[in-house]
């Protein structure tokens, strides 16, 4: 289940293995950007787990992301001015 962490980290520790099944949490987090991180949430649904696309999740990070993207595009018009 971990093969995935190792082709992006290398050989890994087992503090280095969090994350969602796909994708190591130390990659998924940009410094400086807003971050949610749902610890039981997981990369796709085939994991029979709540996943990032499930409903009570997207209700939850859906407002930051749209925030987060009004922000992006207010810096990139006023850059343009």
């Amino acid at each position: 289940m971990w093969g995935p962490y190792r082709t992006v980290l290398g050989p890994a520790t087992v503090d280095e293995l969090e994350g969602d099944c796909v994708v190591p949490l130390r990659s998924a987090l940009l410094p400086g950007a807003p971050s949610i991180v749902y610890p039981d949430a997981r990369h796709g649904q085939y994991l029979a787990r709540d996943w990032y696309g499930a409903g009570r999740l997207v209700r939850d990070w859906w407002p930051t992301a749209l925030d987060v993207w009004r922000a992006a595009l207010r810096a990139r018009l006023a850059e343009a001015a």
